[in-house]
């Protein structure tokens, strides 16, 4: 998946993808192969794959039923979202215990050559990047997006940008999500002391 600026094409997707042993390096050349797991992943429709990403702009495709892309909203409506999943709106609480655990590892994933898990329709990252808590679930999106929710500490946490970042995991997300514990873990020391 390719951001839209030729900018960040430049500076970040080609010298990654023939200069770097980076996630990001190996994840483009995975999709710069044709026949990897990555670019039949974000190639297929070709009307929607990494080339046509103006096309999901198109109120035909807003409607189609996507699965694998129709999380697209403000970060207000994301986190509406994972917060009706934690409050028992949207599933029940005894529904929430399924999502919770890791169904599924790869280490590295097939095709974001990094290692990832996943749960019932959800990524379970590793417990250093978005969330140290292992219970949290969610998904980050195309382009730097993120929205999860993290039940132990009864968090939602969504963010998206008006432009596709080119990292495989956005590290403005990264450190909005570790700034976020920081200040939970200095609270509860905090509160503790008092």
């Amino acid at each position: 998946i390719f951001p839209s600026q030729l900018s960040d094409i430049l500076t970040g997707v080609l010298p990654n993808a023939f200069f770097r042993n980076t996630n990001e390096g190996r994840f483009y050349r995975q999709v710069l192969s044709k026949k990897s797991d990555a670019a039949l992943a974000f190639g297929q429709p070709a009307a929607l794959g990494a080339r046509g990403l103006k096309n999901f702009n198109l109120s035909r495709v807003r409607r189609l039923e996507l699965p694998w892309a129709n999380a697209q909203g403000s970060a207000r409506g994301l986190a509406r979202m994972y917060q009706g999943l934690l409050g028992g709106d949207l599933i029940s609480r005894e529904s929430l215990t399924h999502i919770t655990p890791r169904q599924s590892w790869g280490d590295p994933d097939a095709v974001l050559r990094k290692p990832m898990g996943f749960s019932y329709g959800f990524v379970k990252e590793q417990t250093h990047l978005f969330s140290p808590s292992t219970e949290s679930f969610g998904h980050p999106g195309a382009g730097g997006a993120l929205g999860f929710a993290d039940p132990k500490h009864d968090l939602v946490i969504a963010y998206v940008m008006n432009q596709m970042g080119y990292h495989v995991r956005s590290p403005r997300a990264l450190s909005l999500c570790h700034a976020i514990y920081r200040c939970i873990n200095k609270r509860s020391a905090h509160s503790l002391q008092i």
